[in-house]
């Protein structure tokens, strides 16, 4: 394959978010909602204990993947007596375990280096395998109990190639799956590929080359099933291309100068304004500086790292972002003779890049880190190998709590009050038609919009859409909600009805016979879709998996509100008294049972 130096693919992303129920300080007069900020933070860097098949065996993680905080599943190899086979380890949200995990070939060569998991019943895992003369692609599923060889596309085997491969992959759902990598064209060309998942097999998706040498893509990062970003290189420089839901396209970025060679290997986007990728650069010889690029939704630009002095390599091969203003990039640097390899991680904090403490399992012999995931309010981790006196490299693993991102609290008057967020102003002290009744968070800008019961919009750091305000209404509004990337919102009315502003209307409750009025919306990021949600705990779902609800059972108080868990995989609905309903989502606990001074008014996740 492509000739690089040290190139590690991976992918991962959603993680399950803590749970924040909003508390009214005086009853009828005041809406509390928590909402996603720009706030969360990086604690320090601890190793934590992964086994491994040997200890006279190499085994190493090239990346790994959460669905929530009791289920993450890392992917890489492990050097058997003869051969290089698949390593499979999960979390429990306790301990780490080795999982077994099938190959391509029991005699040959045998690596994941990709995987995303949408659920803890639900993962696939990329790579490659070699039959002794051909390199194919590899991908595995894993059901909740075991893992499976699937079939995938070898694209020139035909024409005589003797190497492909898939690198990092994205899935939406068990349906919904991309992933990146390369083949050889004849003997030595390498080129594009991309292959897509649909439930029943994998298919080839065409992708563009950048010129006639030597292209692969490494990994990418999906927002949408209609939005991606994948990384690489292409003759020695950085490769970019997007998706757009119909054809793949080279995306134009600048290339360090001078340069020997430079490589992207992985990428993130948190929305369609902010991206990150990161990689290395081969600027002399013995010099490999570190090399971060950045998407502000129009164009990439190369912004300033930091690289460990009197080194060789500073080589990041993993970035994971909670927000813009958080995001951790791990890899490692080397000394100036390239004798010994350290873990090297750097943060960004919404201005700059910094090098940030992490341990090492000695401070004379190899330790690598590669892919890495961050959730807010959970946890970082990264994955690499480590090598021992003995010889062999062993598995590493290291971790760092997150700070779970800060929170508003909107009053009925439009004043708003920001925690560990930032504040860019609000409706307090303005005349208004009507009450405040709710706010959304943009996570495309960090700004944040507040809405009126007659629909008016106001927005703050926030592009303005439109609103219904001016616009006779049957009945009140009650509520609003984002879409993930922030590019356009939604008001929803009591009776159901639901307004669209630069976001798809997918039906709406509006018009319909209810037993109770809706209270509230949410929108599930993992499918585009919507939920509205009645006093009753009745539960409406447009184009958004229906989990179960509140409706038609006894309650002591009436719903109020709703929240979605950030990977789409389940939801909650508390009412007025704090008591909280999980459907297909982790109880942690609720305010239901306890004596409150006033009651709740809405949720949201974290």
């Amino acid at each position: 394959m492509t000739p690089q130096r040290r190139k590690s693919l991976h992918t991962g992303r959603r993680a399950l978010s803590h749970l924040a129920i909003g508390f009214a300080c005086v009853a009828g007069s005041v809406l509390v909602l928590a909402a996603s900020a720009s706030a969360a933070a990086v604690s320090a860097w601890s190793i934590v204990s992964s086994p491994n098949t040997s200890s006279s065996q190499d085994n190493g993680l090239s990346t790994v993947s959460c669905s929530g905080s009791a289920f993450c599943m890392a992917v890489g190899s492990y050097e058997g007596s003869t051969t290089q086979l698949t390593l499979t380890e999960m979390w429990n949200g306790s301990t780490w375990s080795i999982v077994p995990s099938p190959n391509g070939s029991t005699t040959n060569v045998n690596s994941l280096t990709g995987i995303s998991c949408t659920s803890a019943s639900w993962c696939i895992a990329t790579g490659a395998y070699s039959d002794g003369s051909v390199e194919h692609t590899l991908a595995e599923s894993w059901d909740g109990h075991s893992w499976t060889v699937m079939a995938t596309v070898d694209p020139s085997t035909a024409s005589g190639s003797r190497s492909q491969s898939l690198g990092g992959v994205v899935c939406f759902s068990a349906t919904d799956c991309t992933a990146v990598g390369s083949y050889t064209v004849g003997v030595n060309t390498a080129q594009t590929l991309v292959e897509q998942w649909n439930g029943t097999a994998w298919l080839v998706v065409p992708s563009p080359n950048a010129g006639a040498g030597n292209n692969y893509l490494g990994n990418l990062s999906c927002l949408l099933p209609t939005s991606c970003m994948a990384v690489g290189a292409a003759n020695g420089l950085p490769l970019f291309e997007s998706w757009n839901g119909s054809t793949w396209s080279i995306v134009p970025n600048p290339n360090p100068s001078p340069s020997l060679g430079d490589a992207l290997n992985d990428v993130t986007c948190t929305n369609r304004s902010f991206c990150v990728a990161v990689g290395d650069q081969h600027a002399a010889s013995m010099s490999y500086p570190s090399l971060i690029e950045m998407w502000n939704g129009t164009s990439w630009a190369i912004v300033p790292s930091p690289s460990m002095p009197s080194s060789d390599e500073n080589i990041l091969e993993g970035v994971a972002c909670t927000d813009p203003t958080n995001c951790v990039a791990t890899g490692h640097w080397s000394d100036a003779n390239d004798t010994t390899d350290q873990t090297f991680i750097e943060r960004w904090d919404g201005t700059s890049w910094s090098i940030v403490s992490s341990p090492n399992t000695s401070s004379t012999l190899q330790n690598d880190l590669s892919g890495v995931t961050c959730s807010a309010g959970t946890q970082c981790i990264t994955v690499g190998d480590a090598s021992t006196l003995a010889g062999p490299s062993q598995t590493l693993i290291e971790t760092a709590p997150v700070m779970a991102s800060g929170y508003y609290e909107v009053a009925s008057d439009g004043g708003l009050f920001a925690y560990h967020a930032p504040f860019y102003g609000s409706m307090g002290s303005t005349p208004l038609n009507k009450p405040i009744v709710g706010m959304a968070y943009d996570p495309a800008t960090g700004g944040y919009w507040e809405v009126a019961s007659d629909g008016g919009v106001f927005a703050f750091n926030a592009p303005f859409y439109g609103s219904m305000g001016g616009t006779p209404l049957n009945k009140p509004i009650v509520g609003m909600a984002a879409l993930a990337d922030g590019s356009g919102y939604y008001e929803v009315a009591s009776d159901g009805g639901l307004f669209a502003f630069n976001a798809p209307f997918l039906g709406s409750m509006g018009g319909k016979a209810l037993n109770k009025p809706v209270v509230g919306m949410a929108v599930d990021q993992a499918t585009g879709g919507y939920y509205e949600v009645a006093s009753d705990g009745g539960l409406f779902a447009f184009n958004a998996p229906f989990q179960g609800s509140m409706g038609g059972k006894p309650l002591n108080m009436p719903v109020v509100g709703m929240a979605v868990q950030p990977d789409g995989s389940g939801y909650w609905e508390v009412a007025s008294d704090g008591g909280l309903f999980a459907f297909n989502a982790p109880f942690f606990g609720s305010a239901g049972a306890l004596r409150i001074n006033a009651p709740v008014v809405g949720m949201a996740t974290s």
